[in-house]
């Protein structure tokens, strides 16, 4: 969320209704993505988890010129006759990533959580605990699928990109069985049905190595 990247999405907003912005969802930030996330519209509550917030607050270099609302396990809004069911997963893309769901539309924005057909940034993640929550939210059933990156989606995107991770992880988890490092399971990894994924070369050798690094320590501890 690049100030630019705001702008766009302000402008996007406007094409669509006049209706002023008031809540401004932060599903989850990167640690270390120092330039991003500080730049939001003033006056507009911005609201956060306590595990994002904790990633945020020693990387914000101004001061906010907006609203804070901060929530544990989760929020749910009420607005007229319209819900919104903000939902702390806990690690997974990120320390801690926000699924935002809106029960009467049977739609559900899962953030980077997760990919349509593509092979998005994995090298932040909790690999176990991220499969853990693809499953939580294909048992959703929504209608509507607002993923991260990709095109607005069906349920079926869910189960598609669900397979992809848990092939890639048992690919990572062969390697290490059979006692593969890292550079080796790297230059060897493959995985030919999926090439054609938006993002594959771009991503999979840094998705490799993350998973390869969290499995590893989880496989020793």
């Amino acid at each position: 969320m690049t100030s630019k990247t705001i702008g766009d999405l302000m402008t996007a907003i406007r094409a669509v209704t006049d209706k002023p912005l008031r809540h401004f969802i932060l599903t989850h930030h990167h640690i270390g993505h120092s330039y991003a996330d500080f730049d939001f519209p003033p006056d507009v509550d911005l609201l956060v988890s306590m595990q994002t917030w904790k990633a945020m607050e020693s990387e914000i270099t101004h001061e906010l010129n907006q609203p804070l609302f901060l929530f544990g396990d989760g929020l749910t809004l009420r607005l007229g006759n319209q819900s919104v069911v903000l939902t702390t997963m806990g690690r997974g893309h990120t320390e801690e990533d926000i699924l935002v769901f809106f029960p009467k539309q049977q739609t559900v924005f899962t953030s980077d959580l997760v990919f349509v057909d593509a092979i998005g940034y994995m090298g932040d993640g909790h690999m176990e605990d991220w499969l853990l929550t693809l499953e939580f939210i294909e048992q959703l059933e929504a209608d509507i699928v607002i993923p991260g990156f990709g095109p607005v989606s069906d349920n079926g995107a869910v189960t598609r990109f669900k397979a992809f991770f848990r092939e890639m992880m048992t690919e990572v988890l062969r390697y290490l069985e059979q006692g593969s490092s890292l550079e080796e399971t790297l230059q060897g990894f493959s995985l030919p049905r999926y090439g054609a994924y938006s993002g594959y070369d771009q991503f999979i050798r840094t998705n490799v190595r993350r998973a390869y690094l969290d499995l590893q320590a989880n496989i020793l501890n």
